[in-house]
């Protein structure tokens, strides 16, 4: 098992945890028993627990509160420092809004216009991958979990190809079907209609994606310089 998905399991067993403690009642037995023994006894044997509970039912969900808060902090730590996971689905869902341009792209058509489109929107995005012979038409930023990614669309045969790119400390690929052409690898995936060719090089993550099919994706990835 890779350290990724170590990672992943840790956190997806501290979510179910923290789904648990919900629901759960905090057992605060112990205590009561040691405030009983401290405080003078009810003179009226009627109402035995008039001193007590109204300290320790609000002691109770503070004891709650303070395990859950920390269980979500662990969370959230362990996944604002893992990659975001760039399944088939998330990508197509980004593509559909590049495409239908619901993110405000940015009308460029040179790979230098969208580094300084890109520059300005994500001072730290990485330098937009050179395309030869492909029409630009936009670009954008995206998120991706606490990540974010930037999209550049192309035209391709009358068609809308969109190509994602962000630091592979930030985005990794998903576990699936690998095809290794030229020499270099690639994660091929669906959804939606939407076909994509995942890979990685020099620091950077990328993930060609259209309605053209995975061997066209593939073919436009090989031409890709950094």
């Amino acid at each position: 098992m890779s350290e990724q998905d170590h990672s992943d399991e840790v956190t997806q067993a501290i979510s179910k945890r923290l789904a648990k403690l919900r629901s759960r009642p905090v057992d605060l037995s112990t205590f009561d028993a040691r405030l009983k023994a401290a405080l003078p006894p009810s003179t009226d044997s009627s109402r035995p627990h008039v001193l007590l509970w109204p300290f320790v039912s609000p002691l109770r969900a503070v004891a709650a509160s303070l395990v859950v808060g920390a269980l979500l902090a662990a969370v959230v730590l362990l996944s604002s420092s893992s990659p975001a996971l760039a399944t088939p689905q998330r990508m197509a869902d980004i593509y559909n809004s590049a495409v239908d341009r619901k993110n405000h792209p940015t009308t460029v058509s040179t790979a230098n216009e969208a580094r300084e489109v890109l520059r300005r929107k994500w001072p730290d995005a990485p330098v937009v991958p050179e395309v030869q012979d492909l029409q630009l038409m936009h670009c954008c930023v995206h998120e991706i979990g606490r990540k974010q990614m930037a999209c550049v669309t192309f035209l391709v045969e009358e068609q809308p190809v969109t190509l994602a790119f962000a630091s592979s400390r930030d985005v990794r690929s998903p576990h699936g079907e690998t095809k290794v052409i030229d020499g270099q690898s690639f994660v091929v995936g669906s959804a939606d209609g939407v076909n994509m060719v995942m890979s990685e090089r020099g620091g950077t993550w990328m993930c060609l994606m259209g309605k053209l099919s995975v061997e066209r994706l593939s073919e436009i990835a090989r031409t890709i310089r950094d």
